[in-house]
């Protein structure tokens, strides 16, 4: 397998599926968030303190309070077995009830899968394969009945019918382990189109562990083209796809729709620049993640993906291509896509937030980069 890093632009976040309790399951320090160790915390109370504990934990109280008639002059190293940097406003971060963790391998390293990454790169070439359509997108199925809009449907038809047939299982992607102590926690808020224009919101707001930008990692790609050959000639497959010519076409596919789906944002919030300090802000963010997938080399490409995204990047907006959905389609998806109890936003944009940290910074944006 061929040998790449992946750094990140942007903080990317992919969770471990667990929202950690706030004073129970981690407590703040300075300028960080440390997360409680189970077994330190053991190790200090002792089994005959086990119920007592468990039943403040129930109760919600403070794992620091509970501590103190047992621990003289506790420091969060006695009880953490690992320390995150605080990107948000302290005040604002303490307010919140839990934690949205950051996804870690057993050896304490936060990684990004390799499933991550190729269900990103699947969902680039899906929309720039979609786009090459000449007429509106039918939704039927094998047998030709029509069927709700689903991205199934379509992959169905442009990748192959089944796992087996499918020609992204010719493309190989391993996991990236990034060093400990690499991640940050991060105020995730919105920027929503409200009846007076467009403007930072933070009423629902959640606090993220994320790898912090900057952040580089070593993975892998494979990319068998000898196997790819064989199936099309033995009919498993329909066709070697263009893009899957090489690591490099590949690549070119990638940026050909980052830069499209950017370009496309910057065009829509121009609409609402000047009615919040936010949004200008955000339009120079992606500006200058647009610069980084301008310069790229044809080893190097810019993805996004991770908690975050948005609607937008992981459907690719085909749902607002008119070429492509027909108005009918159109308000099926929306009414799929919204929430029951928003259906008093039917006359709004769709979508009409954008998920953004306090700092207007965008997570999820990667370069992906082959090794010399």
């Amino acid at each position: 397998m061929e040998q790449f890093e992946i750094k990140t632009i942007t903080p990317v976040h992919v969770g471990s599926g667990r929202f950690l309790q706030n004073k129970v399951e981690y407590v703040f320090s300075d300028r960080s968030i440390g997360i409680v160790d189970e077994r330190k915390v053991f190790d200090l109370l002792g089994e005959e303190r086990l119920k007592q504990w468990l039943q403040s934990i129930e109760s919600g109280t403070s794992i620091a309070v509970f501590l103190k008639p047992f621990v003289a002059k506790l420091t969060v190293d006695m009880i953490c077995s690992r320390k995150i940097a605080l990107k948000c406003d302290k005040e604002q971060a303490k307010s919140q009830s839990s934690l949205k963790e950051q996804l870690y391998n057993g050896m304490g390293h936060p990684y990004i899968p390799g499933s991550s990454i190729k269900g990103a790169i699947r969902s680039a070439i899906y929309n720039q394969e979609l786009l090459k359509k000449e007429t509106p997108i039918n939704f039927v199925d094998s047998r030709g009945q029509q069927v709700k809009p689903n991205a199934s449907v379509l992959e169905k038809q442009l990748f192959g019918n089944d796992p087996n047939h499918d020609v992204f299982r010719f493309l190989q992607i391993g996991d990236a382990y990034f060093e400990p102590n690499s991640t940050v926690a991060t105020n995730m808020v919105n920027i929503n189109i409200k009846q007076n224009g467009a403007t930072k919101d933070s009423s629902k707001n959640q606090l993220v562990e994320a790898i912090g930008e900057n952040q580089s990692a070593g993975f892998t790609i494979k990319l068998n083209q000898k196997l790819l050959s064989a199936n099309v000639r033995n009919g498993q497959v329909r066709n070697a796809p263009a893009y899957l010519n090489s690591i490099k076409s590949l690549f070119q596919t990638i940026n050909k729709n980052t830069r499209l789906l950017i370009n496309e944002e910057k065009d829509f919030w121009a609409d609402f620049e000047n009615d919040d300090d936010a949004v200008a802000e955000y339009l120079e963010k992606i500006q200058s993640v647009l610069d980084e997938a301008t310069k790229c080399s044809e080893n190097e490409c810019i993805l996004r993906l991770g908690h975050g995204s948005g609607y937008t990047f992981i459907s690719g907006n085909l749902v607002n291509q008119e070429s492509l959905i027909s108005e009918y389609d159109y308000n099926k998806i929306v009414n799929i896509a919204r929430p029951e109890n928003e259906k008093n936003y039917n006359d709004y944009y769709f979508p009409k937030t954008r998920r953004i940290d306090e700092h207007i910074d965008l997570l999820g944006f990667v370069k992906i980069s082959a090794k010399q």
